[in-house]
């Protein structure tokens, strides 16, 4: 099935492995992912001179839902490599997609309980359990952002922020564009 996405998030996992994830018109939160192998920051480069990054929209063949799929991954989507390139959203329409996908706070995301210790180690949802595994949500103020490199050269990226529900947090942050940012 053919169909729009516009992407909302771009996220490093190891090495040169990515993962995406978007909506649809329909404003289902999907994340794109290959039948037999991993998507890399290539996959972003391959609709030059345009790169894929955060309000671009794209056109792509959707599969199938990933037959591995186990909830809170319930995104995951099978997808054709090639994609189009069709836009990118004015600020009104991206104020518009974030106020409409905006939880109020973290413990509101999942539609599970968060496991973890809010101080920098990560929280999780237990595997099996919740809604989804993404989202996005409304920070009340941002306390800190902490960046430094490690003797082996691996960068440590976290934030610490108030959300919604006045919960603070220290967590870290996988987000392709911000750790660019940071790295630059």
């Amino acid at each position: 099935m053919r169909s729009q996405l516009t992407i909302t998030d771009l996220t490093r996992m190891h090495g040169t492995k990515i993962c995406v994830a978007g909506y649809l018109p329909t404003g289902e939160c999907i994340r794109p992912v290959l039948p037999k192998t991993n998507l890399t920051e290539s996959w972003l480069f391959r609709g030059r001179p345009r790169i894929l990054k955060p309000f671009a929209v794209i056109e792509l063949e959707l599969l199938r839902p990933a037959l591995d799929r186990v909830p809170p991954h319930t995104e995951d989507w099978e997808i054709e490599l090639a994609y189009d390139y069709r836009t990118e959203l004015d600020l009104v329409d991206r104020f518009e997609l974030l106020h409409s996908i905006t939880s109020s706070h973290l413990g509101s995301v999942f539609g599970a309980g968060l496991l973890g210790r809010q101080d920098g180690s990560g929280l999780w949802i237990q595997q099996g359990t919740g809604v989804r595994s993404l989202g996005t949500i409304h920070v009340r103020r941002v306390d800190e952002v902490v960046f430094w490199i490690n003797p082996n050269g691996k960068g440590a990226y976290r934030l610490r922020f108030e959300d919604g529900a006045g919960n603070d947090f220290r967590l870290p942050v996988t987000d392709l564009a911000f750790r660019m940012y940071l790295d630059s």
